[in-house]
């Protein structure tokens, strides 16, 4: 059964040879999602001396990995297979290493990259994976209450809101809970929500634009 993880988690691994290891795991749906937290983890570590990466997509199937600097095939790839391993999908991995003064070779590195993330997995809140949708719910202010108590019976989670005359949420809900959500958010709000596909909107957007 596939698995993934809701929350980002981060792991301090073994030290190897005086390198130290830190692992960043989170969910990414997208490759933009999982280049964001690329980005995010070499932000917060600009003095690691590699962030190496690899992640998995459900839909499109999408597999990528990073050696970041390590000679080839040395932390991309074997963190990939980690993933793959355990069929872990819409996730990300990043491995941080701070040298410590002596090289580890290929094959040392191999089992370093590779071993830590497998020792991150392994205390990681992994969770069977659903396929997901994201949604677009448009609702008065009065009725955040409600519809956050609905989010939170039916395992949705907020990505973003932007306030103004009303609230609009970005949402994660699992494909095949959509249906039941779409009535649960009609009744908690009296008829005055709306939920939308985000793609739908996204296309409206794109259509509406006009270049100058």
């Amino acid at each position: 059964m596939p698995v993934t993880v809701l929350e980002q988690f981060r792991f301090e691994a073994d030290s190897v040879r005086g390198s130290k290891f830190l692992v960043t795991v989170a969910p990414a749906t997208t490759d933009s999602q999982a280049r964001e937290t690329l980005a995010s983890c070499r932000q917060n570590f600009p003095d690691a001396s590699h962030h190496c990466s690899a992640w998995r997509i459900a839909t499109p199937n999408t597999e990528r990995a990073s050696d970041d600097g390590e000679p080839g095939g040395s932390a991309g790839r074997p963190m990939l297979a980690q993933l793959a391993g355990r069929d872990a999908v819409d996730i990300v991995a990043v491995v941080c290493r701070w040298f410590g003064g002596t090289k580890l070779g290929v094959g040392g590195l191999v089992r370093a990259y590779g071993g830590s993330l497998r020792d991150a997995l392994d205390a990681a809140p992994l969770q069977p994976w659903e396929q997901t949708i994201d949604v677009i719910i448009s609702h008065r202010h009065g009725s955040s209450n409600a519809i956050e108590q609905v989010l939170a019976r039916f395992g949705a989670k907020s990505t973003s809101s932007s306030f103004g005359s009303g609230v609009e949420r970005h949402v994660v809900v699992a494909r095949d809970r959509l249906a039941a959500l779409r009535l649960a958010v009609a009744d908690a709000s009296s008829g005055t929500a709306r939920i939308s596909l985000a793609d739908d909107q996204s296309s409206r957007d794109q259509s509406s634009r006009t270049d100058w």
